[in-house]
């Protein structure tokens, strides 16, 4: 999996889809339609039209990726608790957390601009 980061404060779901499908971020922000804020919704179903079957939501929320016999792939919807409206999408790649905002190695998220 190639890490990406995010290009702008917004556009965490699509850089993280972008780096499950092996594509750039220019290509993921097409596939959603857009380049801002997405919902589960909206990445479950793009990442549904190019591995059907393969991904489910989990009974936490999180996006997992079904088949077993590969590494345990997660799409973690992260909430700040002091604005439930203020969402950040991670990944989870064998117990690795891979943010797409990360600038300080020891800083993961909220992301400064």
């Amino acid at each position: 999996m190639n890490i990406l980061k995010q290009t702008k404060s917004t556009n965490c779901g699509q850089t993280c889809v972008a780096m499950l499908l092996g594509i750039t971020i220019p290509e993921a922000e097409k596939l959603f339609g857009h380049g801002g804020v997405t919902t589960q919704e909206e990445v479950l179903a793009v990442l549904d039209s190019k591995f059907p079957d393969c991904w489910q939501r989990d009974f936490d929320g999180a996006i997992k990726y079904k088949n077993r016999n590969k590494h345990r792939t997660y799409l973690c919807l992260h909430r700040n608790p002091d604005n439930f409206e203020q969402a950040h999408w991670t990944i989870c790649f064998d117990g690795v957390i891979i943010d797409p905002a990360q600038r300080d190695p020891l800083k993961l998220w909220p992301m400064v601009s």
